[in-house]
């Protein structure tokens, strides 16, 4: 619970809690069975900044302990910077798969997202910056 932050939240009932507090509630069961596989569907969802930040570094920390973490993540900025592999699917079917650096390109933001723009470098990591919608693009991821 300390981890996670959610010692305040003990005696609350779940229906009494934000869908963050969820959130957080889930990761602290998940971190409380030492799970070996973890699925995570949308982690950050419903998360302000900060503890977007504290979720993802939660779930690197799983790995770096031997745990696998699977994660579905629609923030191409917090997939780039805490996932060591991205998979992009498009309609169902996998448009791009592998590091963040060779995944994350204006031409994927294109094709998939149907948008312009450009990726840039933080700490040594893409970062993507959408700046216009792909007329007729006819994307829809």
């Amino acid at each position: 619970m300390r981890q996670v932050e959610i010692e305040g939240l003990r005696r609350r009932t779940a229906t009494k809690l934000s869908g963050g507090e969820q959130a957080r509630v889930l990761l602290a069961r998940v971190l409380a069975q030492q799970a070996k596989i973890v699925l995570a569907d949308e982690p950050t969802g419903a998360l302000d900044l900060a503890h977007q930040i504290s979720v993802m570094d939660t779930l690197s920390s799983l790995t770096k302990r031997g745990s696998i973490v699977i994660a579905a993540i629609h923030d191409l900025n917090l997939a780039g910077r805490w996932c060591d592999r991205l998979l992009v699917l498009r309609k169902g079917k996998v448009v791009s798969d592998g590091p963040p650096d060779d995944v994350l390109s204006r031409d994927l933001m294109r094709r998939v997202y149907g948008v312009e723009g450009k990726i840039s470098r933080n700490g040594g990591r893409p970062v993507v910056i959408p700046t216009a919608l792909v007329e007729n693009s006819g994307a829809n991821p």
